[in-house]
């Protein structure tokens, strides 16, 4: 994390903040558990959205106020959702709030998640 946060609008905001930084981290496990060695295509698209759903998490890291609470286990066992799908929840909790109740830098990551969506989430 960054050495100094912003200061955010609302709880609500970071709440949000927090659970979309474990959506996607959740996303990053999810996805990197469905590359088997030797892998097809799949596999690869696959890796690949592992490594987009960490960069995405990051750009939600540098967003938070140093030392928070991230909450749930950032660090959890696969389970076999569908990283597209906990990448789409993310997407829509950075919706749910008014954007000048977050950080500055969101509305960036609110457009990265999309691309996101469009490029890499089609199922």
């Amino acid at each position: 994390m960054k050495t100094s946060g912003p200061d955010l609008t609302t709880s609500a905001a970071l709440d949000a903040l927090i659970r979309v930084t474990n959506l996607l981290r959740k996303a990053e496990r999810e996805a990197l558990a469905q590359v088997a060695p030797g892998t097809d295509l799949a596999g690869l698209v696959m890796a690949e959205l592992s490594l987009e759903a960490g960069r995405l998490n990051g750009l939600v890291l540098s967003l938070l106020p140093d030392g928070v609470d991230l909450g749930e286990d950032q660090h959890g066992d696969p389970t076999g959702e569908d990283p597209r799908e906990l990448i789409r929840q993310a997407e829509l909790l950075t919706r749910q709030r008014p954007v000048h109740e977050f950080p500055p830098g969101t509305t960036a990551l609110v457009t990265a998640l999309s691309d996101t969506i469009r490029d890499r989430c089609r199922a």
